[in-house]
Order: C-alpha cells, then sequence, then structure tokens
C-alpha cells in the first residue's frame, strides 16, 4: 500500500513538470472553428458511448421481472399470516 502511494505520487510529480515545462499554445486562430471541432469530436464520443450502452438497456428488462418476484415475495406472506390466523382459529374451536 505504501508503494502504491509513493508511485502514485511520483506519477502526479512527474505530470506537474511535464505541464508546467510545456507551453500550450492555440492550435486555430479563430474560436468558432476550434468550437466547431471541438462539438465534432464530442458528437463522435456521444455516438460511441451511446452506442456502447445500448446492449444493457436489456437490465431494465431484469429490473422489472424482479419487482414481479418481488409481489409474488408479499402475496407469499400474506398466505403465511393467513395460514397463521387459521391455525388459531382453529385452535381456538378445539378448546369449546
Amino acid at each position: 500500500m505504501v508503494a502504491a502511494s509513493f508511485l502514485l505520487l511520483m506519477g502526479a510529480g512527474i505530470l506537474y513538470l511535464s505541464v508546467k515545462n510545456n507551453d500550450l499554445k492555440d492550435t486555430y486562430s479563430d474560436p468558432n472553428l476550434a468550437y466547431v471541432e471541438t462539438r465534432k469530436a464530442l458528437l463522435l464520443v456521444s455516438a460511441s458511448m451511446n452506442k456502447g450502452i445500448e446492449p444493457l438497456s436489456n437490465i431494465n428488462k431484469i429490473n422489472s421481472s424482479t419487482q414481479e418476484l418481488q409481489n409474488i415475495n408479499k402475496l407469499d406472506k400474506s398466505l403465511e399470516m393467513l395460514q397463521l390466523v387459521s391455525f388459531i382459529n382453529h385452535s381456538s374451536n378445539m378448546k369449546k
């Protein structure tokens, strides 16, 4: 754990020094053109993420099935309570 912390601090230090020594310059002189290019890149990333997330939509079906099972569990508990009431009622009739 100590070694991992040391490596993390070393990595952060190296990253800081590389960014500090690197003079960043604008690649586009026109801000509107930079905006358009950034927007295209983000839309590409968004489309890729949406395509990757699409198969996960079936998880909602699993969740709805689980909800139905919880309803059956509630019904089962209610039936157990009715059986207990029936047993108590039967016991009290036997005493008479």
